[in-house]
């Protein structure tokens, strides 16, 4: 497998266009689904996850009427975002967002209940690491459970009749002025 890593590569565009790239594969592009697909570059990458910060600084019903130019559309064309995609871009666009992979398709997925936070464990865990360096706790901390708001359906969400944010994810943590510290 050309695209797997063995090794801890540092996370880079040309690796999310690898993984992207495979999983698309994986899935059949090209032949039974998408038959106009062609490879990422890691250009192309850049570009449509710039079109998405652009569309959460000036947000628009929908993100592909940003790949139209101004003149046939007024209010949410963006002239420079047409020029930079060229022709085909809302195609493009949709091979986008059917195939992108921030993590490596090839990796097996494990045991649901053994492990049920696998994809977003790195982040967790970097989150662990960095916010005890950047926040010095203050005289008053406090030690308390925290909700995460989360609407979609998902075994480990927690159902809070008690609380105004509603349903979501619980954890214990430990927060001063605000600032969560650490979570369990």
């Amino acid at each position: 497998n050309p695209h797997s890593t063995k090794k801890k590569e540092l996370l880079s565009f040309s690796l999310l266009a690898r993984w992207t790239n495979w999983k698309a594969m994986l899935a059949g592009a090209g032949d039974t689904c998408y038959p106009d697909w062609k490879d990422f570059t890691a250009t192309e990458l850049r570009q449509h996850i710039g079109l998405y910060l652009l569309h959460g600084l000036s947000p628009s019903p929908r993100v592909e009427w940003k790949l139209k130019p101004q003149s046939s559309d007024k209010t949410h064309g963006n002239d420079f975002v047409h020029r930079s995609f060229g022709p085909n871009a809302e195609r493009r666009h949709k091979h986008f967002k059917a195939f992108f992979a921030c993590q490596d398709p090839s990796i097996a997925i494990p045991d649901r209940d053994k492990y049920p936070n696998w994809k977003v464990r790195p982040l967790l865990t970097w989150m662990s690491f960095i916010f005890p360096l950047v926040w010095m706790l203050g005289v008053a901390i406090s030690v308390d459970e925290m909700t995460m708001r989360f609407q979609g359906k998902h075994k480990d969400k927690k159902r809070i009749t008690y609380k105004n944010e509603g349903d979501g994810f619980q954890c214990d943590a430990l927060c001063d002025d605000g600032y969560c510290y650490a979570f369990y």
